[in-house]
Parts: C-alpha cells; sequence; structure tokens
C-alpha cells in the first residue's frame, strides 16, 4: 500500500502530443517510486513476516498496473485533461454552435433553454420534440454590416445561418483560434484561424450601392399570371436584396495567398 501512495501522490504523468506519438513525462513532487520500492525492505524489517509478504505483493502489482496504464495510454493516444481541453477539435472548418456543458448547463436545468441571458440548449416542442427554428432575417449570401461587437462596422458575407440557435457564421469577422489534434500519427496538432458563430441581431443588412446598413424589409408584388412575388428589401435604401449563392469556406492562410496573388 505504501507504493500506491507514493505512485499517486507524489509523482504526477503528463502526456505531451508531437508529431501523432504520445511521449510521457513523470514529474516527481517527493520520493520517486523507485526510491520507495527500493527502500521498502528496510523498512519491512520490522513487520511480521505476513505484513512483508502483502506488502511485497502490493507493490509489485501497483508497479505492473502502472506500466499497463502507460502502456495502454500509450496506445490509444490519450492526453491529460488540460491537453483534452486545449486539443478538442477534430477539423480545421468553423465550428457550429453547441449546447453548453457543465455547470452552466447542470444550473439551466432540463426544461431551461437559456441561462442567464444565453441559450445553453436547442429549443425543443414539448408535444412532439421537434427542435423550434428562428426565424431569420438573413439568408446565406446576404451581405450584412456587422453594427455590434469587436468587429463593428466591418462588412462581411454570411456564409452560414444556424436556425436552432438564432446565430450566423460571417466570412471574416469574429475571427477565434481554434485547436486542432492530431487523429494519425502522421499528422501533427495545429492552431488555426476561424470564424466563430455570433447572434443574428448583430448584423444588419448593408447596401453596398449606397453604403448604408439598413433593416429588414418584405413586400409582396403580384404578377401578371396572378402569382405572388415575396421581395425582401433594405428599408433604409428601398432596394431589393438579391437572392445569392452562399461562399464557400476557405481556409484564411489560402483566402490571404489569393488575396496577394489578385493584388500582384
Amino acid at each position: 500500500m505504501a507504493a500506491c501512495v507514493v505512485w499517486f501522490s507524489n509523482t504526477t504523468p503528463s502526456f505531451i502530443s508531437t508529431r501523432g506519438a504520445v511521449h510521457f513525462e513523470a514529474r516527481a513532487i517527493g520520493a520517486p517510486l523507485d526510491t520507495a520500492v527500493a527502500g521498502a525492505p528496510q523498512a519491512m524489517k520490522k513487520c511480521p513476516s505476513y505484513l512483508k509478504t502483502h506488502a511485497a505483493i502490493g507493490a509489485l502489482t501497483f508497479s505492473l498496473l502502472a506500466s499497463i496504464k502507460q502502456a495502454f495510454c500509450a496506445s490509444k493516444g490519450q492526453q491529460s485533461h488540460a491537453c483534452r481541453v486545449v486539443m478538442n477539435a477534430r477539423y480545421p472548418n468553423p465550428s457550429p454552435p453547441a449546447s453548453a456543458k457543465g455547470n452552466r448547463r447542470t444550473m439551466a436545468g432540463k426544461h431551461r433553454w437559456f441561462w442567464k441571458g444565453r441559450q445553453v440548449r436547442v429549443r425543443t416542442n414539448p408535444v412532439n420534440g421537434k427542435p423550434v427554428r428562428y426565424r431569420m432575417h438573413v439568408r446565406a449570401g446576404d451581405t450584412v454590416q456587422v453594427v455590434k461587437g469587436k468587429d463593428a462596422g466591418k462588412v462581411a458575407t454570411v456564409w452560414k445561418v444556424w436556425t436552432k440557435w438564432e446565430k450566423v457564421t460571417c466570412i471574416g469577422v469574429n475571427y477565434c483560434i481554434k485547436h486542432v489534434r492530431p487523429m494519425r500519427q502522421d499528422e501533427v496538432g495545429q492552431r488555426v484561424q476561424v470564424e466563430a458563430p455570433m447572434h443574428a441581431s448583430n448584423v444588419m443588412h448593408y447596401s453596398e450601392a449606397e453604403g448604408v446598413a439598413g433593416y429588414l424589409g418584405i413586400k409582396y408584388d403580384l404578377k401578371e399570371d396572378g402569382k405572388v412575388r415575396k421581395i425582401r428589401y433594405n428599408k433604409a435604401t428601398n432596394e431589393e436584396i438579391p437572392y445569392r449563392r452562399a461562399p464557400k469556406w476557405v481556409p484564411v492562410l489560402e483566402r490571404e495567398e489569393d488575396d496577394v496573388d489578385d493584388e500582384e
């Protein structure tokens, strides 16, 4: 049992991932395990024979368990808790909104969608359990201007709309750093810059001709054949908002290379 206490309290294994291989480092706080096991026979001279036998068996058992644990972690590529928090993403693409985890989700409970002004999970219909979607004033492909936040005043294009969370992801604004962990042995963990979703109320429709941002307006036009056409327009300029296809997301580094080539 002495060896068990020394291994768990005085030795803290840390795992470092480099090029897909996991290396182990033992940081000794007090006496290392080898020293404790080597000094165990001297400490057991005053003990009865049956206690010596049990102590020796316990030391060997926990030494074997420590070796098996390290081999298992090395084969699975597991990392420490701190590394798991940082290297959590699998793909270097913009991440969709996700439900809150941990204390915020626990404090919100099972029947709350919001907690302290923040949506913690997808709203659902209590009758059929289907998700309830928001009515969005923007669509993928619209040109918008950010009116709130760190990128206020910038003009961007909507890449994707998240109707379950009332959020949008726009190209070129609201950047964040994403840590991507390696998935194979020949891959390397990386830190990439991607766009993060933001609330839809932070953007407004932008008129490229007038250079003015305005609210969304909807009007209906009756055609000659009797069909009704729905028209979206900018209330600030009374300009019709055209329907455009959503742009394809390109990594930031490749995007910058394309801009440099165009300038040259």
